[in-house]
């Protein structure tokens, strides 16, 4: 049984096999959500910038190419029986209800998000199965009768519980960094989960389980507001499942929860690579290396190609809107210009010179362009037609 210490070394462990890793997506993020440095914020701190979505648009086209496929279930016969192959498509057809009612119980429709996370990050975990929790002890909370509860209201009470009871699978793709495994092992003998729960469902769930698990303590709740985030942490191994708690205050210590048997005998979660990253030679098994992304390759395009339309949109400025200048008094010609007329000698006002434009600065950027297509993906996959190009299929 896997004492806190093993927990704690285990939790690091993974922590700093993925560390690397981490970094590297949140780098991804800076791109796919238009907050990447166009320039370097040392020398160039003041100048204007511009980044179109297209960084954005590569990932999000990409995952609209994967969605017209869908998850399906298949169930071989079992037996030699003459009703073996009935009954093996009937048990077929309830497990691929079971997934489509489950995936729609959530925020986010689970494969589009596995799509995503697996273009975005080259990396995505599954976990299932797993049983809803309230509805679980919705369950046994029915087997009692509530205080000044009538027959009737009990009945009813029953009924709806054995109404929504009929599926208490869900499936959940999480985000990848909130589950660690060995990315070199397909089936991991070991899985870290990290998760925030509000401190209330921490209480109550540390309460449920020290009235069956003897390795058990509740949380400590002390003078933290009930609704206040709570750091979980799950170990996770083929025959044991411990959980750990830290709260968001200053200087607070994990706290083990409880230790209890993993009665399944395998991991609760699947994870796979995209293949867009490949191990370097004398490497050691860092995720860096093979959790990588679409956009691992053309960042540098995508920063020079937004360098570039950040220099042609300031030029388009400021030939549209050129500043004047005069050989008087500049603020008296600045209050005669509020009204649309300003009295002066001819030669006194003018305009301030502007760069010229070259037409090839207009050609600025089709080489970046040319290099994210080659580095991610033909853009005739996400409907775009190639100019010159009039005939379709």
């Amino acid at each position: 049984m896997p004492d806190e210490k093993r927990v704690a070394d285990a939790i690091g462990y993974y922590q700093r096999m993925w560390q690397q890793a981490h970094d590297q997506w949140a780098d991804y993020d800076s791109f796919y959500q238009l907050e990447f440095d166009v320039w370097d914020e040392r020398q160039f701190k003041d100048r204007s910038f511009y980044r179109r979505s297209r960084a954005r648009n590569l990932v999000d086209h990409a995952v609209d190419s994967q969605m017209i496929y869908h998850p399906n279930v298949k169930r071989e016969s079992v037996g030699e029986a003459g009703d073996s192959q009935e009954r093996a498509d009937r048990l077929r057809d309830g497990l691929a209800a079971v997934i489509r009612e489950s995936s729609l119980r959530e925020m986010s429709l689970p494969w589009r998000m596995a799509a995503k996370y697996l273009t975005h990050y080259g990396y995505f975990v599954f976990e299932a199965p797993i049983l809803d929790a309230r509805l679980m002890q919705d369950r046994i909370d029915s087997r009692k009768r509530i205080r000044n509860e009538t027959e009737e209201e009990f009945k009813q009470r029953q009924n709806d519980v054995k109404a929504s009871f009929w599926n208490p699978v869900r499936i959940n793709v999480p985000h990848p960094t909130s589950v660690l495994m060995d990315a070199c092992e397909r089936d991991p003998d070991e899985a870290i989960k990290i998760e925030a729960m509000p401190a209330y469902r921490v209480l109550e769930l540390s309460e449920y389980k020290k009235k069956s698990r003897k390795n058990s303590e509740v949380y400590q709740l002390k003078n933290q507001n009930p609704s206040s985030p709570v750091i979980v942490q799950h170990y996770w191994s083929r025959y044991w499942h411990a959980v750990r708690a830290t709260s968001g205050e200053m200087g607070s210590e994990p706290q083990m929860l409880y230790v209890e048997k993993n009665g399944m005998r395998m991991l609760p979660f699947l994870h796979t690579l995209a293949g867009f990253g490949m191990e370097p030679v004398n490497g050691t098994g860092n995720p860096q290396h093979s959790a990588v992304g679409i956009l691992h390759g053309v960042r540098d395009s995508l920063r020079a190609q937004a360098q570039g339309d950040s220099a042609k949109h300031n030029l388009l400025m400021r030939k549209s809107f050129v500043g004047m200048r005069t050989s008087g008094n500049p603020e008296e010609l600045r209050d005669q210009l509020r009204g649309g007329i300003a009295q002066a000698e001819e030669g006194e006002i003018g305009i301030l010179p502007t760069p010229d434009v070259d037409r090839a600065m207009f050609e600025i950027g089709r080489e970046q362009a040319e290099d994210i297509e080659e580095g991610t993906y033909s853009r005739t996959l996400g409907g775009v037609r190639i100019p010159g190009v009039s005939t379709v299929g």
